[in-house]
């Protein structure tokens, strides 16, 4: 009698109005909904969940229809069912990505070693990084013996069409 009711108790289907009622699952759908394109990590991070617990809980909203996820390289990024997906064919950023793009910007020729400690960061993962950042054609490194700084590379300005400039000849004909 007691195991026939436990089996009813553990394999009964949540209707969808109860699914956010469990505050843990609350809470990552909350940071789901303010961090559009939260990865896997920064919610375990973010809230102190433990791994197994935001695997099932994510799971859960997936399947109620809450949540949808996209996989861009190694990394499921989250997003609410209601929200529109970013276009999978620009390419994303890493939280640390940005942050050495960031730096890099506000301080011109910073030697990796430098940059890694002011970011506290592991210089192994800050290499790594740079040299994706590089190769994606963001960074420009310049390499002195030992020491790689690192520049910004920034997207070329439009032409600038001021007054005054010589426009077409009014004579030609139309």
């Amino acid at each position: 009698m007691m195991a026939g009711l436990l089996s009813i108790l553990l394999y009964s289907r949540l209707k969808r109005e109860d699914v956010l009622d469990h505050f843990v699952r609350g809470q990552i759908y909350g940071h789901i909904r303010t961090n559009l394109g939260t990865h896997y990590n920064e919610i375990r991070r973010t809230l102190g969940v433990a791994n197994g617990v935001l695997a099932f809980h994510l799971h859960t909203l997936e399947r109620e229809g809450f949540v949808r996820a996209l996989r861009v390289g190694s990394r499921k990024h989250f997003y609410p069912t209601d929200a529109p997906l970013p276009d999978e064919r620009g390419v994303r950023l890493s939280d640390i990505q940005q942050r050495i793009l960031d730096h890099a910007r506000a301080n011109p020729g910073t030697p990796q070693a430098a940059m890694a400690d002011a970011l506290g960061v592991p210089r192994q993962s800050l290499n790594y990084n740079v040299k994706q950042l590089a190769r994606m054609g963001q960074l420009k490194l310049e390499e002195a013996g030992r020491v790689t700084r690192c520049y910004v590379v920034e997207a070329p300005a439009p032409p600038a069409t001021g007054e005054g400039e010589p426009g077409p000849p009014s004579d030609l004909p139309r």
